[in-house]
């Protein structure tokens, strides 16, 4: 291999980012192009390194449907490298304008959408999805945000790891890159398309980049990476923050609620950013996305004064100002029933969160992970087998990517309801719990594992069907509580 100081680069780059650990098997998207037979060579050539995991590589090229011809020709390419460098190979057709057309988006965004859809299909436990993404790219992403409206999420750029992706040639600009291709004498396909201008990124690439590396500073790219890993760690930091305040709010069927007493100890200007990440975290959990949630949306939250007075956001999510504190309103609910003030009484029995950041990274590195709630003790460790346990009624299996997120271990609610059937079918849990002839007495002592309103597990009793391990399941999560 020519040019080792770009291959240690990025070998460093994967190690010092932890890309491959626990991997067992890689599939890379392979368009032919000079990034992806960049990141193909050198993945092939990191299979061979002792001290990285022992993992397989396949190739998957996805023909869009789009360019006819040469579109067949970077099919056949693709192929036939992969024969040479003896690399397993996948080989999709998806018809992207069609797709477009149906959903409405732009065949740019629907064809990114299938990628990953097909690329998840043939994924695993233990499966990482590596793309060919490198600094040029993540600097466009950021101007691109710039130019749209953005916060320190959008400054962040690409990152090298979001769950099962992996980003191993970020280290890497486009220069590197094509000067690594052309030194190991690696032949690749252009797609002519990358030349037009007819997309928002090609002119961000072809027009705006160069223009800035010409007249203001040729280390633009490496200089806009400087800014994003600022901006990465900052808006870390800060969501961070934002899930330890969102602890003290309330979860409930209707919605979120945020106590005034929250707020007041995170006042003041300084603490404004503070209160706008625990906003956006409030929206996302009420509305299913952060999208469309504009700083000036933002702003006028901080104004929500008036006992009574509501506001409109984005997804038809409403907020109410009630006495207490600020009410997001789940989009399902249209009018505010029952004793939200006493339901989401800052006061009332507390929530142990199940799935933070730190847990979730304990779990997913082999660990077991012990937590001393305020209603029982419980152990929780991803296992790769399960059968009956002899405490079944106490230990429970589940699909641990179904499970992580905002699931909580509390004691039962008014309005939760368990998933009692494979179809979605539902029950109130106070019915399911009558039914088992649980005294009256005792029902409120149950530890219920819950997610907003939905049981997932009435420990001792029954749990709900959605998180159920099944036959696609990737990950066992096994809970035993004592």
């Amino acid at each position: 291999m020519r040019d080792s100081e770009i291959y240690m680069k990025v070998r460093d780059f994967v190690v010092a980012n932890r890309l491959l650990d626990g991997t067992h098997r890689v599939i890379t998207g392979f368009s032919g192009g000079a990034d992806s037979v960049c990141l193909l060579f050198i993945l092939k050539a990191l299979q061979k390194e002792e001290d990285l995991p022992d993992f397989s590589l396949v190739a998957m090229h996805i023909h869009h449907g789009i360019r006819g011809d040469e579109a067949d020709r970077d099919a056949a390419f693709a192929k036939d490298f992969c024969k040479k460098l003896d690399i397993d190979y996948i080989e999709n057709h998806i018809d992207v304008p069609a797709a477009a057309k149906e959903t409405g988006e732009s065949e740019e965004m629907a064809g990114r959408r299938l990628r990953y859809e097909m690329f998840r299909k043939a994924a695993c436990e233990g499966t990482r999805i590596a793309t060919a993404h490198h600094k040029n790219d993540s600097a466009e992403t950021v101007l691109m945000n710039i130019a749209r409206g953005t916060g320190l999420s959008g400054l962040a750029g690409i990152k090298c790891r979001t769950r099962d992706l992996i980003r191993p040639l970020l280290c890497l600009t486009r220069k590197e890159i094509e000067h690594f291709v052309y030194e190991n004498e690696l032949d690749f396909v252009t797609d002519s398309t990358n030349a037009q201008n007819i997309y928002t990124r090609n002119f961000v690439r072809n027009e705006i980049v160069p223009l800035f590396e010409q007249r203001l500073n040729p280390a633009f790219t490496d200089h806009i990476e400087g800014l994003s890993g600022i901006a990465r760690r900052a808006d870390e930091y800060f969501k961070a923050m934002a899930r330890n305040m969102y602890r003290e709010c309330r979860d409930e069927k209707s919605g979120v609620f945020v106590p005034d007493s929250i707020l007041k100890e995170n006042a003041g200007e300084e603490n404004r950013i503070l209160r706008e990440y625990l906003y956006i975290l409030c929206f996302t959990n009420t509305a299913g996305t952060a999208a469309d949630l504009t700083a000036e949306r933002i702003d006028t939250l901080d104004d929500l004064k008036m006992t009574g007075k509501l506001i409109e956001l984005p997804h038809k999510v409403r907020v109410l100002r009630k006495n207490n504190g600020i009410f997001f309103l789940r989009p399902e609910n249209d009018v505010f029933v029952g004793d939200t003030e006493n339901s989401c009484d800052p006061d009332s029995e507390k929530e142990t969160e199940l799935f933070n950041e730190s847990i979730c990274k304990k779990l997913e590195a082999g660990e077991t992970v012990e937590i001393d709630a305020h209603i029982v003790k419980l152990s929780m460790s991803i296992v790769k087998n399960y059968g009956k346990s002899e405490n079944s009624y106490y230990t429970k299996y589940f699909d641990y990517d179904k499970m992580k997120g905002s699931v909580c271990l509390r004691k039962r609610k008014a309005g939760d309801f368990i998933v009692v059937t494979k179809d979605g079918g539902k029950r109130k849990l106070k019915s399911e719990l009558i039914d088992r002839k649980i005294p009256a007495e005792d029902r409120d002592s149950i530890p219920v594992l819950a997610r907003g309103s939905e049981c997932l597990w009435a420990v001792g009793v029954r749990q709900g069907m959605s998180v159920l391990v099944g036959r696609l399941s990737k990950r066992i999560l096994c809970i035993e509580v004592r």
